[in-house]
């Protein structure tokens, strides 16, 4: 076998965003687990994160770095697939004699697009194809429909280390014990949310790694110094039983850990609401949970329902919800509350929203618009009424933190001007000012580390909020260019 030089790249965001705060600091594990695999198998191998280490045809010496390589890989979500689309045509503007392919999200469902800019697309999970991609056995041609990874095992620990400048990585936490490895543990999701991509990803029947082959991933990483995890699965406690077998394993570690979740994951049955899986909630605050992502996304039961969010119980949902949160506070976590705010929803929403949000002391909040992803449900209902089309460059839009379609409701300028009040309101808040300082005085970690960090944060927070207000003028302009009729109410 031929030694190959091989360069993934991981496009990046426009813009300044929560999105793209949230992409320079946690990169996409898909390029980085592949070069592991390559690697092992003798190739050289590079991960290049734009969102991390900045823009790879800006760089000289990366660029030249990659223009020298056999094969180039580069993947792309959704609103970042504009920027891989320019990686390639400046690549073979450059003269490159690599075989460039493109995998990820959008690829997998917008196939016949990204043949437009990349000779090679692979839909669906890329580990089973790549070896053969890159050492011939499988022509780099076309569209490859690639099968799901069965035995999640089987795959190596991902090497960050592979990534190009991969100490920018725990500097964005300052301290190598701060940052939050990404260590993913399934694939999957066994509920079918409308908006969602992850079950046309990668399926409603869940795989999993072993929570002996998961501990050994995280015991990789704590040899290296790092203390903080972040368990990358769409759904952490999917498997409740796992789950908690490996919050045992990981408690010796004496490690902290965020997760995304659902709100109802306390409950043994979910539907009657009678048993609460003690075991689970011990194991989640003796191995060191701080922070985990809830999904709450709507109050309304009507929209909930619409959305196939999955929520059972006869209670009323909000009074649900607050009795779950009231579970996850008292069990140590830190959390932090994610809502969706769609064409049905009004002024009204946003202060309902703040108002539970207060009311229940959730943590820190996320509102997002609702955005018809490719390869969703929402996509099917929703795109005739779509005012942002000119595709590939519209996609850049498709963040979730930009409408595009009209609000008849609000119009796009309130909303969009309702969505920045609701967070200001929000963070500048004296409730969650206090909850942030009792959680750097009780979380893990040294103290004046845990200080330093939260007035970093809080820093952060504010200028985010200038740079938002900054891109959305901008933003209003775009729409006031397809329609000024857009920016107010139908």
């Amino acid at each position: 076998m031929t030694k190959k030089k091989v360069a993934f790249i991981e496009a990046k965001a426009a813009g300044t965003t929560a999105y793209t705060d949230f992409l320079r600091k946690w990169p996409l594990l898909g390029p980085v687990t592949m070069a592991t695999m390559l690697r092992e198998r003798g190739h050289d191998v590079a991960v290049y994160c734009e969102n991390n280490s900045g823009s790879v045809l800006d760089d000289d010496k990366v660029l030249g770095d990659i223009l020298d390589s056999d094969f180039i890989s580069v993947t792309a979500l959704t609103p970042t697939i504009p920027r891989a689309y320019e990686i390639a045509r400046r690549l073979r503007a450059a003269g490159t004699k690599a075989k460039l392919a493109i995998g990820g999200s959008h690829a997998t469902f917008m196939p016949e697009e990204a043949a437009r800019f990349f000779p090679c697309v692979v839909r669906g999970e890329g580990e089973n194809v790549i070896a053969g991609l890159v050492e011939g056995g499988i022509p780099a041609q076309g569209i490859i429909s690639a099968t799901p990874v069965e035995d999640l095992d089987s795959l190596p620990t991902p090497d960050l280390a592979l990534l190009h400048q991969h100490d920018k990585l725990w500097k964005t936490s300052l301290w190598k014990e701060s940052y939050e490895v990404p260590i993913a543990t399934s694939r999957g999701c066994p509920f079918g949310c409308s908006y969602c991509s992850v079950t046309a990803m990668f399926g409603r029947r869940c795989r999993y790694r072993s929570p002996e082959r998961v501990y050994q991933d995280v015991l990789h990483y704590h040899d290296q110094g790092f203390r903080s995890v972040f368990f990358y699965d769409d759904n952490f406690t999917a498997d409740r039983a796992r789950t908690a077998k490996l919050l045992e394993l990981i408690t010796p570690l004496h490690i902290r850990w965020l997760a995304q979740a659902r709100i109802d994951l306390a409950w043994e049955d979910p539907a009657s609401r009678t048993k609460l899986d003690t075991r689970l909630l011990a194991g989640m605050r003796d191995s060191g949970v701080d922070l985990l992502f809830i999904g709450y996304e709507t109050l309304d039961e009507r929209t909930a329902k619409d959305w196939n969010k999955g929520y059972k119980g006869t209670d009323a949902l909000v009074s649900r919800f607050e009795q779950d949160t009231r579970v996850l506070h008292d069990h140590g976590v830190w959390v932090h509350g994610m809502f969706v705010f769609g064409p049905q929803h009004d002024a009204a929403t946003f202060r309902a929203i703040l108002d539970f949000v207060n009311r229940n002391r959730i943590d820190s909040i996320q509102i997002s618009l609702l955005t018809p992803f490719p390869g969703t449900a929402m996509m099917e209902q929703m795109k005739s009424g779509l005012i942002f089309t000119n595709f590939p460059d519209d996609w850049r839009f498709f963040d979730g933190a930009h409408a595009t379609y009209h609000h008849r409701t609000m119009g796009i300028r309130a909303l969009h001007e309702a969505m920045i009040s609701a967070h200001r309101s929000y963070y500048h808040g004296l409730l969650h000012q206090w909850g942030r300082l009792q959680h750097m005085l009780l979380s893990r970690g040294k103290p004046h580390r845990r200080l330093v960090a939260g007035v970093r944060s809080a820093l952060r927070v504010r200028r985010l909020f200038k740079t938002w207000e900054a891109e959305n003028a901008q933003f209003i302009g775009e729409v006031a260019r397809r329609g000024t009729h857009y920016l107010d109410p139908a």
